[in-house]
Parts: C-alpha cells; structure tokens; sequence
C-alpha cells in the first residue's frame, strides 16, 4: 500500500521492500490477470501507480534529500477511490450497498478538503488517511457479514474477492493498531536505524500484497476454467 513510510530518519533501508513486495504483486497482476478477467485487470494500472509511486517516494526521500509528503497526499484520493470502486464492482446490482460506499468516499473528500484548507499540502494528511482506514474497516466487515447471511454458497479458499478483502482488512486494522502505538513502536529499535514499526508494515504488506497475488491466481484460474 502506498503510504508513507519513508519520512522519519529511522526507516533507512539501502533496499525498500515493501517496494520490492508491491513490484513482485504487479508481476502476479501482469502475468495473470488477462482481458477475460473483468474488472480485476484494472490492477494491473494500480499496481503500477503503486510501484511507480513508491519508486518516487522513496528516490526523493533517500537520494534527492527533499520531502516526499505532498506526493502521497496526491496518491491518496486515488488508492480510496480505486478500493471502493472495486467493493462497488462486489456487491453488482445492490444499489444499497453500493450507496453505502459512496457514502464512505463522501466522508473521506470532505475530511481531505477540510486538510487542504488548514494544512499546507507539504505535510501528509494524516486525519483523512485515519478517517478512511477506518471506513474500509468497517467496509470488510460488511462484507464478511453480507458473505455470511446471504444464500449463495462461496468455496472461499479460491474466491478472489474473499482474499482480496482479507488483505486490505488485516492490512488496514493492524497498521491503524500500530498508527495508535506510534511514539511506542517507533522507540524499539531491532536493528540499528530500523525500528520495529518499520518491520511490522513489511509484514503487514506482505499480507495485503499476498492475499491480492493469490486473489488474482484465483481469478487468473476462474477465466481459464470457463473458457
């Protein structure tokens, strides 16, 4: 996930990995997610973004020495509104539900207008980035709701849209864990200049990055099965 981790003196890595997570992601999303796979291709520009993104983030962090906030600030509104298009694409002809998540991006635009007034856009708006991890919270957990009351019967060891919502929820409810522990997890230290905040969002992408890759091999064998 595009956010940034590459503002404070103590994530010095000479080798970004979440980068190098999100880029072997792009590669799933590439060599599997074909035309016939609908809406899903459209990961492919996303994943690119991503990488593309992260790439920039962290050349203007660690080899231009100039701040690389306002980047994301500009990222944001299009990793929100990309994830709630894609919950939208879920639920077809639920017009409800779908009402539901504009609702969410609702909420998000006027928080992030709010921060473009008050803020100068140099600093990463950390309010609407908080007030959207915790509707897209509350979004998969609707959806894990919906799975279970509604009739159909889903195998969910190979339903793309089951992983991929699993890994945007642990994703986003255990970064937003550690968002409250901040001052704690930034003053452990495992190795010398990384600390432990650092190592627990490699993890936490590699959970989200991996959910989505199998999401796609999932779908990748849905096309391929009924072709």
């Amino acid at each position: 996930m595009a956010l940034n981790l590459y503002t404070e003196n103590i994530y010095i890595l000479m080798y970004p990995v979440n980068l190098l997570i999100e880029i072997i992601c792009l590669l799933f999303a590439l060599l599997l997610l074909r035309k016939n796979a609908g809406f899903w291709r459209y990961f492919k520009v996303y994943m690119f973004l991503t990488v593309l993104i992260e790439t920039t983030g962290w050349l203007m962090r660690f080899h231009w020495k100039i701040s690389n906030q306002w980047l994301y600030n500009i990222f944001s509104p299009v990793q929100v509104l990309f994830l709630y298009w894609i919950f939208a694409k879920l639920y077809p002809g639920q017009a409800q539900r779908k009402r539901l998540m504009g609702i969410c991006v609702l909420v998000f635009a006027l928080v992030y207008l709010f921060e473009c007034f008050y803020f100068p856009f140099t600093l990463f708006y950390h309010y609407s980035w908080i007030v959207f991890s915790f509707l897209i919270i509350i979004t998969c957990g609707l959806y894990y709701f919906f799975l279970l009351r509604d009739e159909p019967y889903i195998h969910l060891a190979t339903d793309p849209s089951f992983w991929f919502v699993t890994g945007v929820f642990v994703y986003f409810f255990c970064s937003s864990v550690c968002t409250l522990f901040f001052t704690e997890l930034v003053r452990i230290n495992i190795a010398q200049n990384i600390s432990l905040r650092y190592l627990l969002f490699i993890v936490f992408n590699f959970i989200l990055y991996g959910c989505w890759s199998y999401a796609f091999l999932c779908r990748y064998k849905q096309t391929t099965s009924s072709s």
